[in-house]
């Protein structure tokens, strides 16, 4: 690929989707990802089914989609994520991913690894250290390294305040504090993996509320119920039918059916 100098900006672009389906397709975009911009961007859906690359395995904080999510501009919305294999529960590579941005106020997870899904819910509404995903026990880059990065994230930053203003980010604040509606749809099943807790959503649901200063209703969807039902439908109803009595607007679709939480 060319060598890229300066910004690829997309001034008008509402939406957009990126599909990585190879090896190596990821390594010869993250040149391209320090300098995409797009200042309007409403929408973004992330396809990605790629194995693991060896290149990020030890050092996944230095993972080339970072470059390109902590560039999203304040205008994102709606962010989806398609066909995400397990390595990114692993690698706590889908914590740093949303961490990245606090302004989305609607995830959705299709066909994704319940494994992913488990994770990322159990990191929404929480600070990024108290989710595990503390890249500090990684294996540290060499020094070298270490000073070609500086020069290189110093060069980023110049591009990227030419035209989108980064998310500030203070240590310690949740991940997806602003999120109003998490839609799972067809979460795939693998082998040894176990199913998204339904005690674990509503701990999530619980801490967004909990966490807010308005009562805007908070919109659940799981499609289907298999991903939600999992031996202890009674509990999560009565703690979900809690939150509405103390005053909360939760609304929670299973399958094809509304949940009556009065």
């Amino acid at each position: 690929m060319p060598a890229v100098t300066g910004p690829i900006v997309f001034p008008r672009l509402e939406r957009f989707r990126w599909s990585a389906s190879t090896h190596d397709g990821l390594h010869y975009c993250s040149q391209l990802f320090h300098h995409l911009q797009f200042p309007a961007l409403r929408s973004l859906q992330w396809s990605d089914n790629r194995a693991t690359d060896i290149r990020y395995l030890y050092s996944p904080r230095r993972d080339p989609r970072l470059d390109l999510f902590s560039n999203l501009p304040a205008s994102l919305t709606t962010l989806t994520f398609i066909d995400l294999r397990p390595h990114f529960e692993r690698q706590t590579v889908i914590q740093h991913l949303l961490n990245c941005v606090p302004q989305v106020c609607e995830l959705n997870f299709v066909e994704c690894s319940r494994a992913v899904v488990g994770t990322a819910v159990r990191a929404i509404g929480r600070p990024l250290h108290a989710s595990g995903a503390d890249y500090g026990q990684q294996q540290e880059p060499r020094e070298e390294e270490q000073e070609e990065e500086g020069e290189q994230e110093e060069q980023q930053q110049q591009l990227r305040s030419v035209v989108t203003e980064p998310i500030k980010r203070s240590p310690g604040s949740p991940i997806l504090p602003n999120l109003r509606k998490l839609t799972i749809t067809n979460a795939a099943g693998w082998a040894i993996l176990d199913k998204v807790e339904g005690e674990d959503i509503v701990d999530m649901v619980e801490v967004l509320c909990m966490g807010r200063k308005d009562r805007e209703r908070f919109e659940l969807v799981v499609n289907p119920e298999s991903s939600w039902d999992h031996g202890k439908k009674q509990k999560v109803l009565g703690r979900l039918k809690g939150l509405v009595r103390d005053g909360f607007e939760v609304e929670v679709g299973i399958g094809s059916r509304t949940l009556d939480l009065s």
